[in-house]
């Protein structure tokens, strides 16, 4: 299924998708602090390990998602001067 634009998308629509997107993106920063707290505690026991790369590889999703709701909120305030 192809996503529509949001130039195609309504008010309505816009504001839903970026309060989702806000909650996505609030529960996975939440999910990296736990994250990197424990890993932070393994580094201290048992030195470095492999597991450090988990929080690196995730960020990308992280900036991905923030430039998409920035995206709506652009999108919402070009259609509400």
């Amino acid at each position: 299924m192809k996503q529509k634009e949001l130039s195609d998308l309504n008010i309505y629509e816009l504001k839903k998708k970026e309060k989702a997107l806000k909650s996505v993106l609030m529960v996975f920063v939440v999910l990296m602090l736990i994250l990197i707290g424990v890993l932070i505690s393994e580094v201290l026991r048992n030195g470095i390990t492999p597991m450090i790369a988990v929080p690196i590889a995730l960020v990308p999703i992280f900036v991905i998602n923030l430039k998409k709701v920035n995206a709506i909120r652009n999108e919402i305030k070009h259609r509400n001067p």
